[in-house]
């Protein structure tokens, strides 16, 4: 089958990706329809979320941060962008776990 091969070679080329880079979704969202559902699902929290887990784990928000606003709303901008490419479940709990007790 033609299409393990696909995600594999997907998932090499996004070893590097950092959330910050758009293109990640460039590159994978033309191949969402072609994936079933627990296939894409599968494939993006094993290769997308992980990255995003990274980028909240980072943030630090409140009075005595030393992160800007601006560099805090990006980070969070980097979640959002994944919103209809990842499950709304996925990035809920995502929100959950590494975003709202920071606030």
């Amino acid at each position: 089958e033609l299409y393990p091969s696909i995600r594999q070679k997907i998932a090499r080329a996004l070893r590097s990706w950092r959330p910050s880079d758009g293109s990640a979704l460039s590159l994978i969202k033309p191949w969402k329809p072609v994936f079933d559902f627990k296939t894409w699902e599968k494939f993006t929290y094993a290769n997308i979320v992980p990255k995003l887990e990274g980028a909240l784990s980072t943030l630090a928000v409140g009075p005595l941060s030393t992160t800007s606003q601006d560099d805090a709303k990006k980070k969070v901008d980097w979640i959002f962008r994944w919103t209809g490419h990842i499950s709304s479940h996925r990035l809920c709990r995502l929100l959950a776990k590494h975003l709202f007790p920071k606030l």
